[in-house]
């Protein structure tokens, strides 16, 4: 019977070698955190002769998504004695409840591996893991005729919430099918399931409508500004042709869809209204509420004469958007569709006669009910799709949507209030780290989605979101997506107890080597000095310096030059400065070596900021 389980023997062959320098004391760097694991002793030596067991119950088609995740991972070039090992994957006869859905065991001794999950995405986790236990100099040294060895561990593993999102802004900059697919192999690695698109906004149009081309024709494309800060470039200029943007056909929304199912990850569409609309507005400005040309922003300010703000009160508004949500529900296979709903303007309609008469007619008390009105209208349109609404905290202006699920963004308190409510919601508060910025990523690492205060089967989970104003092209979203995107995925997936965010940097550093290896770009902050300016008592007007990684020599100068290791270093007590010092540069080094940026701060400037 065993011998008939297991019909797919796929023999995974690795040519030459590279050298191994094994991790210390073999520990585990497996991010997100795993809930169980347990060191056994011994190493597992992967070769050219490792097979590939795959049980009969699991379908042809993840078998050869595994073998190619395998071909494609691995490092290449290497060579091994070893001829009897096996990698064995198997679906559990029986449901285990601990696991879950997403859940997997991984069990490694010196011959085998086997890998158990209830379900196939459990399956592609456990690889993941596995993957991970490839110590880390693999994948940055290829010397010929040496080994992989694999520390022999026993792991259980399930995701502490269902929803563990990332969303990325396509529409303040435009970016390729390609950037979108590579992102998506990136959560898959680190356990991410669920992939926001946000497809609409001010600076563009991003989805192919095929009943409304204008939104493409126009709503698609702006005019180009380079440099500067964004939503203060200059607005367009008589004459100018919009020529940069772009969006996705319907035919590349199917493709990546289906390259998302097959990694196990959710894509949710958003569609931002009412307001953040201009896109929309610029290609039917019918449907504001003052009906005027209006322009794709280019990231210029918007002002009272920037109607970004659908009109609630205009039947034409609501024929577009079903015609959108038609299309959009078609495409997608998600549950939910995003709609936005967030920092509507209210001045629009304030000042529109046909809003104020619909806010009569319906005993609409002010605008925030009006926005619920229009919000209840549009999650009814939904519904009729057979789809759930999302939307960002405002939604909860006036009263909710039935069913409505919210996203709470400014804080925890909307999460909160929504809970309470029995509402279910996503966590992505900013002033907790869930943006993806440059702030410390301690910050990140630290927040816990479930307050004290709520009951936890209302919190979905999380996402973090990368807003891409200042993002303008694919390697920079590698570098605001890494490594944040670690402490993020540990987060969503690893128990509260299991968190240590000092082992997690120790982690971390060793993934570094693979993205070095891997030619992905990063964000070197947690070696970046941190510049602090002391405002009060005693050490009033003094500097002190830290890094968010301890134990790095950090070498600094306030006379304008660039410091290195012969320059002073930092000891950890607060510095003087110098009379008529404006300017102190800063630089970490580890190991000898200078890590991350040099850092340099007017003390001027961060004097007057710090105080505020």
């Amino acid at each position: 019977m065993i011998i008939r389980k297991y019909l797919l023997v796929i023999t995974f062959f690795i040519s030459a070698a590279s050298i191994v320098y094994c991790q210390p004391n073999d520990v585990v760097n497996i991010i997100p955190q795993p809930v169980s694991v347990k060191l056994n002793g011994g190493k597992f030596q992967l070769s050219n002769n490792t097979k590939f067991i795959f049980s009969s119950d699991i379908d042809p088609h993840t078998s050869k998504l595994i073998s190619e995740i395998i071909k494609n991972e691995l490092p290449k070039n290497h060579f091994s004695t070893n001829k009897t090992s096996s990698i064995t994957f198997s679906l559990n006869g029986k449901f285990n409840e601990q696991l879950g859905n997403e859940g997997y065991t991984l069990n490694i001794d010196p011959k085998k591996i086997n890998i158990t999950a209830n379900k196939a995405n459990g399956l592609f986790y456990a690889m993941q893991s596995l993957l991970q236990l490839i110590p880390a100099d693999e994948y940055k040294t290829l010397i010929p005729n040496n080994n992989i060895n694999i520390p022999c561990v026993s792991i259980v593993d399930y995701p502490r919430f269902k929803w563990r999102g990332f969303m990325l802004d396509v529409s303040r900059h435009f970016f390729s099918v390609a950037l979108i697919k590579s992102m998506i192999d990136e959560m898959l690695r680190y356990k991410i399931n669920t992939f926001h698109w946000h497809l609409t906004d001010d600076q563009g149009w991003r989805i192919e409508i095929k009943s409304l081309p204008q939104l493409t024709k126009i709503g698609a494309w702006r005019v180009q500004r380079t440099g500067g800060e964004f939503m203060n470039l200059q607005k367009p200029q008589p004459g100018e042709e919009a020529t940069y943007g772009g969006f996705y056909s319907q035919d590349e929304i199917k493709d990546v869809i289906a390259y998302a199912k097959n990694k196990f990850i959710t894509i949710i569409p958003e569609i931002d209204i009412p307001a953040h609309s201009l896109a929309l507005i610029a290609s039917y400005p019918n449907i504001s509420c003052r009906q005027k040309p209006q322009y794709v922003s280019p990231g210029s300010p918007l002002t009272v004469e920037e109607d970004n703000v659908l009109c609630v009160a205009n039947d034409s508004t609501y024929i577009i958007i079903d015609k959108i949500l038609s299309e959009v529900a078609k495409l997608f296979s998600a549950e939910y569709i995003h709609i936005g709903g967030d920092e509507a303007d209210k001045i629009f309609w304030d000042s529109c006669s046909k809003c104020q008469h619909l806010m009569q007619q319906n005993h609409l008390k002010n605008t925030e009910e009006l926005q619920s009105f229009f919000i209840k209208k549009v999650s009814a349109i939904v519904a009729s799709k057979g789809k759930k609404v999302i939307g960002w905290e405002e939604i909860m202006q006036g009263g909710l949507a039935p069913n409505a699920v919210v996203a709470s963004w400014t804080s925890i308190d909307a999460g909160i209030k929504a809970a309470k409510l029995k509402h279910e919601v996503i966590m992505t508060p900013w002033d907790h780290g869930m943006y993806m910025d440059n702030s410390k990523i301690e910050r990140s690492y630290s927040f816990n989605p479930v307050p004290d205060s709520v009951d936890a089967k209302y919190i979905l989970g999380g996402e973090a979101c990368l807003w891409t104003e200042d993002t303008p092209n694919d390697r920079e979203v590698q570098r605001m997506f890494f490594p944040r995107a670690l402490a993020l995925s540990e987060i969503f997936w690893t128990p509260l107890n299991k968190k240590k965010y000092d082992d997690f940097l120790r982690r971390m550093q060793q993934r570094l080597h693979y993205f070095d290896a891997k030619k992905i770009k990063y964000s070197t902050m947690v070696f970046e000095p941190i510049v602090s300016f002391m405002h009060h008592g005693v050490d009033s007007n003094k500097i002190k310096i830290e890094t968010e990684i301890k134990s790095l020599d950090i070498y600094y100068s306030f006379d304008n030059t660039d410091p290195d290791e012969f320059y002073p270093k930092y000891d950890g007590h607060l510095l003087a400065i110098p009379k008529g010092a404006t300017i102190i540069k800063a630089i970490s080094y580890q190991n000898g070596k200078p890590v991350g940026k040099m850092v340099v701060k007017d003390l001027i400037k961060i004097a007057k900021e710090e105080k505020n």
